[in-house]
């Protein structure tokens, strides 16, 4: 992340927080444990991070991190953490992969204490992402697998939660178009994984020759994030 991002997302869970009475967080499809950390550190609980990966949670243990953190193997749909027991769960960038949305939102209806908030952070079709111009059927492939914001809101509120918030959060993915073109070639982005080789090519190179002229601009997206609580 770039500098100033992750703190960022955290000030936005702090302030959409009706409680100070958070003792147990979940990151659920935490991945390499990005905010599991982060989120322990800043809300003075214990956060555990799931995630089925066995590769992504090698990394996320590899890190540096609080005695209260920890990680263990689960998917969204059989989460392994006791009933009423978590008193926020976070999920970034997640939601599309789950293979049973309506499944891991009960789940998650679940875990929760009766008080407990849900915050989800995620991309929509509704959003453009930046390398959507430069890559063949970068945004075709996009809106077959990012889901619409009304898709998640009423996948949550036909499981038993309400809307108490849904704002998009400007975040910044390079300090310029350069570096961005440096990024893509990494090949990190979901979607840029699931392109054809030849479509990827001529993306970066297409990328590549606009990033030295581009405008001097902000390089990233607007990322959804939605605040539920448990009904």
């Amino acid at each position: 992340m770039q500098p100033g991002m992750l703190a960022m997302w955290l000030d936005r869970i702090a302030f959409h927080l009706s409680t100070n009475r958070i003792e147990n967080i979940l990151d659920l499809g935490c991945g390499t444990g990005r905010f599991t950390d982060p989120l322990a550190s800043r809300f003075g609980a214990t956060a555990t991070g799931v995630d089925p990966s066995e590769r992504m949670l090698t990394a996320a243990r590899a890190k540096e991190h609080g005695p209260r953190v920890s990680f263990r193997k689960g998917s969204a749909e059989a989460t392994p953490v006791p009933d009423a027991s978590i008193d926020l769960v976070f999920i970034s960038m997640a939601f599309h992969h789950f293979p049973d949305p309506a499944k891991a939102v009960r789940e998650t209806h679940r875990v929760l204490r009766r008080d407990g908030h849900v915050f989800l952070r995620n991309s929509t079709a509704e959003q453009r992402s930046p390398y959507a111009p430069f890559f063949p059927g970068y945004q075709e492939m996009a809106d077959q697998i990012l889901p619409t914001a009304d898709r998640i809101r009423s996948a949550f509120e036909k499981g038993g939660f309400r809307t108490t918030a849904h704002e998009l959060v400007p975040h910044k993915m390079a300090p310029d178009w350069v570096d961005l073109a440096e990024k893509a070639a990494v090949r990190a982005d979901s979607i840029l994984l699931r392109l054809p080789d030849a479509s990827f090519a001529e993306g970066i190179a297409a990328m590549r020759a606009q990033a030295p002229s581009a405008p001097d601009e902000f390089v990233g997206l607007n990322v959804d994030l939605f605040v539920f609580a448990k009904t």
